[in-house]
């Protein structure tokens, strides 16, 4: 058995640190969730964020 599945018991906080290269971001978070998005509703806004950010960031003319 792999650490994911004893991942409901870890009780380490995170720390996520990440240099900015002046692009456009977004961070999505889900804390009630875990590696996979089982939520209807938090499926919905993961959809919803993606799809948007991809109409945003995507040529529409090609």
């Amino acid at each position: 058995m792999g650490p994911a599945q004893h991942a409901g018991n870890w009780k380490t906080p995170q720390l996520i640190i990440h240099g900015a290269l002046n692009l456009e971001s977004a961070l999505l978070i889900f804390p009630d969730e875990g590696h996979q998005i089982r939520s209807p509703e938090n499926l919905l806004l993961w959809y919803r964020t993606v799809l948007d950010w991809l109409k945003k960031h995507t040529r529409q003319d090609a």
